[in-house]
């Protein structure tokens, strides 16, 4: 499962919605597959799937949490504290809590709220490219926290073996500052060329001279490629604050919103794998993931272990291709 489930209710019966709907697989279209029915949607047989619900005031929000079946609440006038207490209340009733959005960027609040958000959206377009924008939201934001896959299902890391470990000279080097903090064993994957992707530890260990720093990645030189959500690549000088890219830990792989973009000048090593390398900044607080947890690269030698994913596909902006690719 990539997105929660979209429902679209057109404006009117312009055709471009309903075909726009159609392209991304809309899961129900009102007026096509459904129809409303006062405060119902049905379906083509008459069978009530949903139920709008009117939530006004602390009453109606405690009566939404234990109506039967599948409820649609309206988020757009109501602030989000109401959506947070019903999806709370709903959470072990699956499919049961959906919200109108009005665009894609509400769409994506509501995927998000409580980091768990709601079960499904229904999207009241005023373009049909209001259609495809909120798909495209949806599915970069990957899939619900309990839909992620974890490193060993569906991403799976190797250990390789360190090849070298040169002095490569000053560089512009990024820092990738999260909006969240992460746990010990979590980085981000970082790779000079397409087809092979280090795990790169986040500051989360104390050193002799610097405090943690759990929100941040020290991803390297700044021409390197970044693993995104979807599969998608950025190269670390494309990225900017609310980007977002792909973390892997042991809490499971999950796309996670940057809040900062640190670029300063600094000396950097190569550090190499039969498959791949990378430019990483010389210093102790850069560790990489090894079998037996994070270590330095400064401590790193010829002959060690290292985690690393590593891809088949070539890249074109980002998106994986198979054509021929030689990077060196």
């Amino acid at each position: 499962m990539t997105r929660i489930p979209l429902w679209i209710e057109p404006p009117n019966d312009d055709p471009a919605f309903v075909e726009a709907a159609h392209a991304i697989g809309a899961e129900q279209i009102l007026g096509v597959t459904a129809r409303r029915a006062g405060n119902e949607i049905q379906d083509l047989d008459d069978v009530a799937i949903a139920t709008f619900t009117d939530v006004q005031g602390a009453a109606g929000q405690e009566e939404a949490k234990d109506l039967p079946g599948r409820i649609i609440v309206d988020a757009a006038d109501w602030t989000i504290i109401p959506l947070e207490n019903l999806i709370a209340a709903r959470r072990d009733r699956p499919d049961s809590l959906y919200a109108v959005a009005h665009s894609a960027e509400q769409a994506g609040v509501l995927r998000d709220t409580l980091d768990v958000g709601v079960h499904g959206i229904l999207l009241r377009p005023s373009t049909p490219a209001d259609i495809r924008a909120t798909h495209n939201v949806l599915v970069a934001k990957g899939p619900r926290p309990d839909d992620r896959p974890q490193e060993d299902e569906a991403f799976a890391l190797v250990d390789v073996v360190v090849t070298g470990l040169t002095d490569a000279g000053p560089g512009d080097r990024v820092c990738i500052d999260l909006t969240q903090n992460l746990e010990p064993g979590a980085g981000a994957l970082i790779g000079s060329t397409a087809r092979g992707f280090a795990l790169i530890h986040a500051e989360t260990l104390e050193s002799e001279y610097v405090a943690a720093r759990p929100f941040r990645v020290n991803a390297g030189a700044v021409h390197q490629y970044v693993m995104g959500p979807g599969g998608r690549t950025r190269y670390l000088s494309e990225l900017r604050a609310g980007d977002e890219v792909l973390i892997v830990g042991p809490a499971g792989v999950r796309p996670v919103p940057i809040g900062r973009v640190k670029v300063e000048r600094r000396p950097h090593f190569k550090l190499a794998w039969d498959g791949g390398h990378c430019i990483l900044q010389n210093a102790e607080t850069i560790r990489l993931v090894t079998p037996d947890g994070p270590k330095s690269i400064t401590e790193l030698q010829p002959g060690d272990l290292i985690r690393v994913r590593h891809e088949a596909a070539a890249r074109h902006f980002g998106m994986p291709v198979d054509e021929r690719l030689v990077e060196r």
